[in-house]
């Protein structure tokens, strides 16, 4: 692997954790690689396929207002899922381990660092998982289950899945707020300022209050 050949040439003994640079820096390529491939393959093999997810560049105002106006709805109620989830954890007693990311910014890191986490975490993230579990995947299952709200759960769903699983509550139903949003607008760049906006309150929550 590229680190452990790093620690080689530094003489450092060889280790599978990731430094804090290499955690942001592999997590933000790792997303930008899928989401270019998400692109050209959308855009190769089918017509109007961009404009179809939703994703056209020409939308982006409505969708940043409309986005805007959503996530000050539903954040208030992910904000109480999160809490009852948390309470029910420590009712059960049950330990989750820190999130890397938002540890990283707990440790006062250098600029850039800091910087590239929220831009990961801020809008690479969001526009890349947006175009995945709504764009593509939403939109699949609606296909094939001929009913939005099937399509809806199921992609909220595999949404909460590739999260770490103390938070399956809370994303799961962001993600049916996300997907619904999807549906009712048909324009990408809502869910993604939705997504993008309660990345970056999460953030400022845990490093000022968490």
């Amino acid at each position: 692997m590229l680190h452990q050949e790093r620690m080689k040439r530094q003489a450092k003994p060889a280790s599978a954790a990731l430094s804090e640079g290499e955690t942001v820096i592999y997590g933000g390529v790792t997303e930008l690689a899928v989401l270019t491939t998400m692109l050209l393959t959308t855009i190769l093999t089918r017509n109007r396929g961009i404009r179809q997810t939703g994703i056209d560049l020409r939308r982006i105002p409505m969708g940043a207002v409309v986005g805007i106006l959503g996530i000050a709805i539903v954040l208030p109620l992910i904000i109480y899922v999160d809490g009852f989830t948390q309470w029910a954890m420590e009712h059960w007693k049950e330990v989750h381990p820190p999130h890397e990311l938002l540890e990283i910014l707990k440790t006062n890191p250098p600029g850039w660092l800091r910087a590239a986490d929220v831009i990961s975490a801020g809008l690479v993230a969001p526009i890349a998982e947006e175009m995945f579990f709504r764009g593509l995947l939403q939109t699949l299952m609606r296909n094939l289950f001929g009913s939005s709200w099937r399509a809806i759960f199921f992609a909220a769903a595999a949404f909460a899945v590739v999260h770490h699983w103390w938070t399956w509550p809370q994303i799961f139903f962001l993600g049916c707020c996300l997907g619904y949003a999807y549906e009712r607008s048909g324009n990408l760049w809502v869910s993604i300022t939705m997504h993008a906006l309660f990345n970056l309150t999460s953030i400022w929550l845990f490093t000022h209050w968490g």
